[in-house]
Formats: C-alpha cells, structure tokens, sequence
C-alpha cells in the first residue's frame, strides 16, 4: 500500500492492489470516499494496480499511475464529500509500461510521471498533451521508481532502478548531472524547499525537509520515523 498526506495534512491518500484510491479524514480515521471503485459501477477508475499519487500543493486535485500504462487525474473540489466530484478529470496515455511516479510542479501546472518503460513523461494539465518526453534509453532499461521538481521548475530529479539520481533540465530534455552513491533502487527523492539540496532514499518509505530548517524526517519500514 501506498499513501500520500493532503498539503494541508487532512486527507490521506491510500492506493493498494485493489485498483482504486481510498480518501481518509486523517483526524477522525473515517473513509471518505474510494475512487475508481469498479464494484459500485465507477469504471472510469484504473484496470490495475495504482502504483503511484500524487496531491496537487492547493490539494485540489489528485493524479494517479498505474499498472494499466494510465494516468489519472481526479478533481477532488473543496468539499470532498460532494457527489458532484471525485470524478476523473483526464486520463493521460501514452506510457508503454506501467507508471510507478507522479509529481506535480508547484504551480500545478504541469504534471511529471515515470515509468517502467524508462521514460519520463511531463504533461500539460490544460491541454491534458505530452509537451516533453525524457528518456536514457542508450544507459540501458531502468525503472522509474521516483520524481520530484525542483520548486522553482526549471530542473527535476529521477530515481530508479539503477540507484542514480538524474538532474534533469526540463525546457531542454537534458541530463544536467548524475547523482551517484546508492547500491540499490531509489524509492524516494525530494527536494529542500529552497531548491538547493536533495534528499534520496532506497529502503525508505518517504523523506520530508522540515520547510523552516534543515531538518530531515524518514519514514521506514516497520513504522519507524528518523530524524
């Protein structure tokens, strides 16, 4: 299972093997709502397994990537429990393999997802088009298991399989710098809200930057917090 914090902390995001999303008010631990459910008649949620969400940073909307190649993103509006949403906003295409990372820019404008075909995908949210394609093809078939933009959105960081962190140089699709040092596959990359330091992880389940210091949380197996 995988799950993700609203901005504001109140809702929790949770995908698991089941296909679908589950919403959780995070003070009172009450489900909200399941998205994609296929048992109460919602087919336009995944045909498989979610692998990766994501929050938009006003907590809006919520994108999604799963075995199915597929992308979504659902418009989730300020009252969660309104019927009128929760609906799928786009379904974006154009993965070969399945999606294991989502990241949204700052500005929510744009949306990055990774994939096992060693792709990174950035999509324009209003267009709901591919406007870059990013790829290292002649490095051999890497998994991308993470991705993260730099906040000021010029650069973005990719992890995978072959442990290395990528800098990517979003407007020109190039490699910026690589990033080595992990034995093993990186599960997580964020970037220090001042955009000038990372933090990466291989048998971690999430990292945070405290957004007023230099302090650094990590979520492990087990349920273990460092920091």
């Amino acid at each position: 299972m995988r799950g993700f914090f609203s901005p504001d902390g109140q809702i929790l995001a949770s995908a698991s093997d089941d296909k679908t999303i589950k919403l959780w008010e995070v003070k009172t631990g009450k489900l909200i709502h399941v998205l994609g459910d296929w048992s109460r008649g919602e087919y336009f949620g995944h045909s498989g397994v979610v692998r990766a969400i994501a929050f938009s940073s006003d907590g809006q909307t919520l994108a999604s990537g799963a075995k199915d190649k597929n992308v979504k993103v659902w418009q989730l509006g300020d009252d969660i429990s309104d019927p009128n949403y929760r609906r799928v906003m786009i379904t974006l295409s154009g993965h070969l393999f399945p999606v294991r990372a989502i990241a949204f820019s700052s500005d929510g404008q744009t949306l990055a997802s990774g994939s096992e075909d060693n792709t990174i995908k950035l999509w324009d949210l209003n267009l709901g088009n591919t406007v870059q394609t990013l790829c290292n093809y002649y490095q051999g078939v890497h998994y991308i298991y993470t991705v993260a933009f730099n906040p000021d959105g010029q650069t973005l960081a990719s992890g995978g399989r072959d442990g290395n962190i990528k800098i990517w140089q979003i407007e020109r699709g190039e490699i910026l710098q690589t990033l080595e040092g992990h034995e093993k596959d990186i599960c997580v990359i964020v970037f220090h809200p001042q955009g000038d330091m990372i933090a990466s992880g291989n048998v971690v389940l999430s990292v945070a930057f405290n957004p007023k210091n230099n302090i650094l949380a990590i979520g492990n197996v087990g349920g273990i917090i460092n920091i």
